[in-house]
């Protein structure tokens, strides 16, 4: 018999209604632009509080048992904490 190929996921999933942060996709449309700035300020002011940390933890929760209850083997969080996918990575880069 041969082995079962591992499965994992990439990229994000929707974020809940409920968390702070919008998808950038999503702020960039209420904004009538995608205008990438505005919406990593939005971020940044977030970032400026800890109070949501249980609504976080609560989204990486359910994104995680959406993925473990469809059989994936290396589930991820969902990138519920990031507003982009490149945006948090520059953050952490000097002179970015």
């Amino acid at each position: 018999m041969a082995a079962k190929l591992p499965t994992t996921v990439i990229g994000s999933f929707p974020k809940p209604d409920y968390l702070p942060i919008r998808d950038w996709f999503d702020s960039a449309r209420d904004r009538g632009t995608m205008n990438s700035p505005d919406v990593t300020l939005d971020y940044s002011e977030w970032r400026a509080s800890e109070a949501d940390e249980a609504l976080f933890c609560r989204a990486a929760e359910e994104v995680i048992g959406l993925q473990v209850d469809a059989g994936v083997d290396v589930p991820t969080d969902g990138e519920v904490r990031r507003e982009n996918y490149i945006h948090y990575h520059c953050r952490h880069i000097a002179g970015v």
